[in-house]
């Protein structure tokens, strides 16, 4: 996987932990204001009072597994990101191998260059000797 690639997995996973994060603050906000109004009706009759209780109970529920979720892309977005960071380390290792090759062949063609002149230079000097 190119890092590009990486970067766009490591950015989806996050929109995606993003989202469900969202979602659990949706689910706990509606169990906040739900035992608010639990507050408030706690001299309705028993059987709504069970009624909210398993409504209460689903809800909890939903949110745990909405809590487990989130535990779980947490840990896929730092695994993408730590493939992010070795992606962009192995392309930065490359540019400076290129760069060092790059250098290298330079100094060749410096070397043969030189060597070439001075080969004409010394032809001059026996011709005109």
């Amino acid at each position: 996987m190119t890092e590009k690639e990486k970067q766009k997995e490591h950015a989806l996973t996050k929109r995606k932990l993003q989202m469900t994060e969202m979602e659990l603050n949706r689910l706990t906000t509606r169990v906040n204001d739900f035992a608010e109004e639990m507050n408030g009706a706690a001299r309705a009759q028993a059987q709504r009072l069970v009624e909210h209780h398993g409504y209460l109970t689903t809800l909890a529920d939903a949110a745990f597994d909405l809590e487990k979720e989130i535990a779980s892309i947490e840990a896929e977005v730092e695994k993408k990101r730590r493939a992010l960071l070795e992606a962009a380390k192995n392309r930065k290792a490359l540019q400076i191998l290129k760069e060092k090759k790059e250098i290298e062949w330079m100094l060749a063609e410096d070397k043969e260059e030189q060597a070439f002149l001075d080969e004409i230079a010394m032809r001059k000097k026996k011709v005109s000797e």
